[in-house]
């Protein structure tokens, strides 16, 4: 009962993220994300409201694949682990 939970649960994440990235290309950025790329481009050792690890991975990004939308969004923090 619980593989077939489980591949439920991964099949629809699945789909969903492949419908989620089918349409990524149809918006602009999101202010948060001009904001990160404009930090990104004048590196500082800290911010008044992150660290310094947000703008290095928005400049690695930038670096990467220039203006690119999925590229700038997709790179996100790991999801927690299931509570069991």
């Amino acid at each position: 009962m619980v593989a077939n939970v489980n591949r439920i649960v991964v099949s629809t994440a699945a789909g969903l993220s492949a419908v989620l990235v089918a349409f990524a290309g149809g918006y602009g950025y999101h202010r948060d994300e001009l904001y990160f790329v404009a930090a990104g481009r004048h590196l500082d050792w800290a911010y008044a409201d992150q660290g310094p690890f947000t703008p290095l991975v928005a400049r690695a990004m930038s670096e990467i694949a220039p203006d690119s939308l999925c590229c700038g969004s997709r790179p996100r923090s790991p999801p927690a682990p299931p509570c069991s």
